[in-house]
Parts: C-alpha cells; sequence; structure tokens
C-alpha cells in the first residue's frame, strides 16, 4: 500500500537516525540535512512524533531531539500509527441503486475489510523496532 506522503518514511528516516547518533541529541537542522529536506517541514513531523511519545525535544545546552524510549521499545508500528493514524481504503463514491442489497450494505463491508488491512499491517509493523532499522542501516552501510 503506497501512502500519499512522505511523512513516514521520513520519521522512520528521523528515528533511526537518533537511535544511530542521537546521543547527544541532533538539531532539527541536523537531522533534516541528513534527511535532505528542509528544517521547518521537518519540525512539522517532529511535533506528530513528540505528541505521540516518540521523541523528545529539548532547549538550551544539550537540547537537541533525543528519542522518547530506548529504540528497541519504538515499534515501526508506533510510528505508522503516530503519522497515518489508520490505513484508509477509498471507496467509490457513487450512491447505490436504492434498494440493492450489495449497495445498502457495502459500507459496512468496506469498514470492516479497513479494519482488517489497519490491523494487519500494524501486526506486521509492530514487530519492526527502530533498533532493528538502526542495526540494518549501519549492516548497509559497513558493507559498501
Amino acid at each position: 500500500m503506497a501512502f500519499s506522503n512522505t511523512h513516514f518514511s521520513l520519521s522512520l528516516h528521523l528515528l533511526t537516525t537518533l537511535a544511530v547518533f542521537g546521543d547527544p541529541g541532533l538539531s532539527s537542522k541536523e537531522l533534516a540535512k541528513g534527511a535532505g529536506t528542509n528544517p521547518s517541514f521537518l519540525r512539522l513531523v517532529i511535533g506528530r512524533l513528540c505528541t505521540a511519545g516518540l521523541v523528545e525535544s529539548r532547549v538550551g545546552n544539550g537540547g537537541g531531539i533525543y528519542l522518547a524510549r530506548p529504540p528497541e521499545k519504538i515499534s515501526v508500528g508506533d510510528i505508522y500509527r503516530a503519522i497515518e493514524g489508520k490505513a484508509q481504503v477509498a471507496s467509490h463514491t457513487c450512491p447505490p441503486d436504492n434498494g440493492c442489497p450489495v449497495g445498502d450494505n457495502f459500507p459496512s463491508v468496506m469498514d470492516d475489510i479497513t479494519s482488517r488491512i489497519d490491523s494487519a499491517i500494524s501486526g506486521e509493523l509492530d514487530q519492526i523496532t527502530i533498533a532493528d532499522l538502526a542495526s540494518s542501516s549501519t549492516e548497509a552501510t559497513s558493507t559498501n
């Protein structure tokens, strides 16, 4: 399933970078440079991650962006839910013919399918942690 924007992949990049290089914390400028994006745009994404309790932002001496918990305790599913919310499957918008039993009941059928898709996505993504991504990223770098 393709997401409609880059916030999810950018969030994965950001948290993986923090897991690898985030002690001490990194500034939004440093993180944006590594991700090849604008610091102002990145701060919008960071705000959503802060609200979800995945990262912390500290000001002053020793300030920066930090992981809010160990990378082993942050799943890709946590990030998915913070950024994407729930899976969304677009339904056609044409009103059904009144009295058609399929058309009359199909919105609830689609709601069930969407719920099952979201559950499946979350279940798979909950099995992957930021620590896993950090390990994969640094292994790929060392083999190149």
